[in-house]
């Protein structure tokens, strides 16, 4: 199991024009605030820019495929694993 609980990291996004952060769980479900609704009770998406956010790609973007890779292989690396 990972040595972490949750892990992020702020990046820039060419979809969605602006800096996007990617958060981890523990069990690698992943998300980004670039392409979170707003919570119940508030207005419209998070993000500020609404135009920009149908640039986004979703869960499955590269950025976040990305990062939940490397927090992977550095799990590998120090000898931990998911099971």
């Amino acid at each position: 199991m990972a040595s972490w609980q949750i892990t992020l990291t702020t990046v820039y996004c060419e979809s969605t024009r602006s800096e996007v952060t990617i958060i981890v769980n523990r069990d690698l479900t992943a998300r980004c605030t670039g392409c979170e609704e707003a919570p119940p009770g508030e207005p419209g998406p998070r993000h500020t820019n609404r135009e920009n956010l149908a640039g986004c790609e979703g869960p499955e973007c590269r950025l976040v495929v990305e990062y939940r890779e490397k927090l992977l292989g550095e799990e590998r690396r120090q000898g931990s694993s998911w099971e």
